[in-house]
């Protein structure tokens, strides 16, 4: 069978999904050089074909010589014209190189927005092993990096070239987060922001270079294990020296932290910091971080709020939350994290996010039931609304029938409590690729959360958590909406 069928690759790798970016980004900010470069790369195809094909006559040519070649005069003649069109192709290749390099050097304007955009898939696929919920397809992401072109406010009016491409980058990072955020638990969200933040810094040309600080942040610099033997002895030689009562968990990670040239000097700045004590019991630590590490080099203002967010990891992780929120607010502004953080308002994201096709999963942690905000949404919208309970062979065919109908004529459908069938979701999930639908169509999923949920349908539904709004200001909010 190998031997009769091609195998193609169809893996989404890193350079690919650039390569794929870049030329979007082309396409739709600089339409005039992606012409140039499509047309150069189909003209070096064809010229790299002439070629051959020049090649292979000459080798034909030798082969029907019939006595001396230099004898035959109609070889010689055919010799000299392949000679001239082998040398007008080859100097056509080196003129389209030329041209070709001059494109690149624009493209290379674009280049940093490519690898932020596989970085930014690629972490979206990694979500997952945080949570079984964040599953992210393809298509989901390649729908927010066209709609930062096609659907940005703030493009219009707009025609510098660098000021467009720093509006789709920012506009990109915060449609990103948005649109994942409100289908993650709260607690997870503030990850999210961090990774993202640890991608957009590499963008910018006058940040340094914080892998190391991140792989800390992120990892707890897992890589650098230390001796217990040696974190006792150096425990033992903090509290000898008066140390301000520091936890064997403070300890272990300020010996990690000052593996890092600007903290190397840690340990005697924690001794001699008068300050130290008293921040280390302050009720908000966050708001007022002792500068305990040296600036090799001036730090940007982000700079310091990341040698402040690894202090507070350290000696403050119950305020770590908080600080990591001050960092990611000063890397993208204040209102970055605002807009996730503000009460859902479902209406316009069904109207002009979601296409018919893509089912709406309102997944709900146990105890707490979506659906009635989807029937009152219903109501608002003046949109019919088939509501089906799951849960018995009745209700499947219920539903079958309902979401055959309603793809039809337009309506909306609301299956509730579908984790109870997880095996019903699975052929679902098949029958919804299949089915065409009316553009007006909606088929929302109201569930718990529960691990049994098919992946397959979670990357291609649009996610959305509810959970108890944290905090009294957004219950209250959420309450009088």
């Amino acid at each position: 069978i190998c031997s009769r069928v091609t195998f193609v690759n169809f893996t989404v790798t890193r350079a690919s999904l650039q390569s794929q970016c870049l030329s979007q980004v082309l396409k739709q900010e600089r339409p005039d050089v992606d012409e140039k470069r499509r047309d150069l790369l189909k003209l070096q195809g064809e010229f790299q074909q002439r070629l051959r094909h020049l090649e292979k006559d000459l080798l034909e040519s030798l082969n029907n010589v019939k006595g001396r070649i230099l004898d035959d005069d109609t070889i010689i003649t055919r010799l000299e014209t392949l000679k001239k069109e082998a040398a007008d192709v080859t100097k056509k290749v080196q003129d389209t190189n030329q041209v070709m390099k001059e494109i690149e050097t624009v493209s290379k304007q674009y280049f940093t927005l490519s690898v932020a955009c596989s970085s930014i898939y690629f972490t979206m696929e990694s979500l997952n092993q945080i949570h079984f919920l964040y599953q992210y397809s393809l298509q989901f992401f390649l729908e927010m990096f066209n709609a930062t072109f096609t659907e940005n406010v703030h493009l219009t009016n707009k025609t510098d070239y660098n000021e467009r491409l720093q509006i789709i980058t920012f506009d990109l990072f915060q449609m990103i987060y948005t649109r994942i955020a409100l289908g993650m638990l709260h607690e997870d969200r503030i990850v999210l922001a961090l990774l993202l933040a640890r991608i957009y810094l590499k963008s910018i040309q006058t940040e340094p270079n914080y892998e190391d600080e991140f792989d800390i942040l992120i990892r707890g610099n897992s890589d650098t294990t230390l001796d217990e033997k040696q974190v006792q002895q150096q425990r033992q030689q903090q509290q000898s020296k008066a140390s301000e009562g520091l936890t064997a968990k403070q300890t272990e990670s300020m010996l990690k932290l000052s593996k890092l040239p600007a903290f190397k000097s840690l340990q005697s700045q924690v001794l001699s910091n008068p300050d130290f004590p008293k921040w280390i019991d302050e009720i908000n630590p966050e708001l007022k971080v002792p500068q305990l590490w040296l600036e090799l080099t001036p730090l940007t203002n982000i700079g310091k709020q990341f040698h402040r967010l690894l202090m507070v990891q350290v000696f403050r992780p119950d305020r770590l939350l908080s600080m990591a929120r001050i960092f990611v607010s000063t890397v993208f502004g204040e209102q970055f994290l605002s807009e996730a953080d503000q009460v859902l308002d479902l209406g316009p994201i069904v109207e002009k996010e979601i296409q018919s096709t893509k089912p709406i999963l309102m997944c709900s942690v146990p105890g707490y039931d979506a659906s009635g905000r989807v029937e009152d949404l219903a109501t608002q919208m003046n949109q019919q609304i088939i509501s089906i309970a799951m849960g018995s062979a009745e209700g499947f065919s219920q539903a079958e029938n309902a979401i055959a109908a309603s793809a039809r004529n337009g309506r909306w459908v609301l299956l509730k409590n579908v984790h109870l069938a997880p095996q019903w979701l699975i052929t679902l999930e098949k029958r919804l690729h299949a089915m065409p639908s009316h553009q007006s169509f909606r088929l929302f999923l109201s569930m718990e959360i529960h691990p049994k949920l098919p992946s397959n349908l979670l990357r291609m539904g649009r996610i959305f958590v509810h959970e108890p709004a944290p905090g009294i200001r957004a219950n209250l909010q959420r309450t009088f909406r």
